[in-house]
């Protein structure tokens, strides 16, 4: 876990090395990591990581060898209590990311997990082959977790990518949120490392609209998708109004393009940048809000 001077999150995640794919099981495992108690206001207390060697239903879409990173906002012992059926209890429409369904009608609780929520926009859903997906899970009509599904046909391309996760209207525990998720591979040490990250912070009776339109911090986010070729979408939220500049650069330092410059209000922003007339490679993006400043790294690959 990463947490910033406030001991606001930063990001919550696990790392596996290298060497994890040649010492694989044949059976399935489950393992419950416990998250240290250091960041305010976070709502997550454990993680369930899964390994599933044969995949899980539905097996024509979840079939394959893959892991499941369950980040959990209720205890271990509250988890485990959540028994095997179906759940009769209606989740309200504005706890829902839009675009999500339950994976199961009606809906049908996982013992020690609860139900599991999927997005059918998700490629999977479209007739691709499984490689990522994000799961919302709810038991009782509550969000119990948010889970990252990776595979490891997927993993082993070695990817390092920014994933969207689909926000609700509105959460009913108040706390911090992701709204991204990395899948990274760090070569030099060899490991792999899946964290829930750029987190937002909803209130009991805030929404999570309310919530952008007003930040309580400047930040950037991650560019989405990364790599991506030729547009990507690049958020930034200005906590107070200030003059602001967006610029990309290659990695000489030359200024390629200026997204914004001009004052801007309170609020959350997207602005979409396209390479279309530049070459595969390394690039960097600078956001400056009065003395706020931040760069970050995105990868265009033709």
């Amino acid at each position: 876990m990463q947490i910033d001077g406030q001991g606001v999150p930063e990001a919550i995640g696990v790392t596996l090395t290298e060497t994890v794919f040649s010492n694989l099981p044949s059976a399935a495992g489950q393992f419950s990591l416990d998250l240290p108690d250091v960041a305010s206001d976070s709502l997550f207390i454990h993680i369930l990581f899964d390994w599933n060697p044969q995949g899980h239903p539905p097996n024509n879409i979840y079939g394959l060898p893959h892991f499941d990173f369950h980040f959990f906002i209720i205890t271990d012992e509250e988890r485990t209590a959540i028994p095997q059926g179906v759940d009769t209890f209606t989740v309200a429409a504005e706890y829902i990311p839009q675009d999500y369904r339950s994976i199961d009608d009606p809906p049908f609780s996982v013992s020690g997990m609860g139900v599991h929520w999927i997005d059918s926009l998700s490629s999977e859903w479209q007739g691709e082959t499984f490689t990522e997906t994000v799961i919302y899970g709810f038991y009782q009509g509550d969000m119990v977790f948010v889970e990252p599904m990776i595979t490891v046909d997927y993993l082993q391309t070695n990817p390092n990518v920014t994933l969207k996760v689909k926000q609700p209207q509105s959460y009913q525990k108040e706390g911090y949120y992701p709204t991204n998720y990395n899948i990274e591979y760090d070569a030099a040490e060899q490991e792999y490392n899946i964290f829930i990250k750029d987190f937002v912070f909803s209130g009991a009776a805030t929404t999570i609209e309310e919530e952008l339109n007003n930040p309580k911090e400047f930040y950037l986010t991650q560019n989405y998708p990364n790599p991506f070729n030729p547009t990507t979408s690049i958020q930034y939220a200005v906590s107070s109004r200030q003059f602001v500049t967006l610029k990309v650069y290659d990695v000489l330092g030359n200024e390629l393009a200026t997204l914004v410059n001009e004052e801007k209000p309170v609020g959350s922003y997207e602005v979409e940048f396209n390479g279309k007339g530049l070459t595969s490679g390394v690039y960097f993006y600078r956001f400056q809000a009065g003395s706020f400043v931040e760069t970050k790294k995105m990868v265009l690959m033709k």
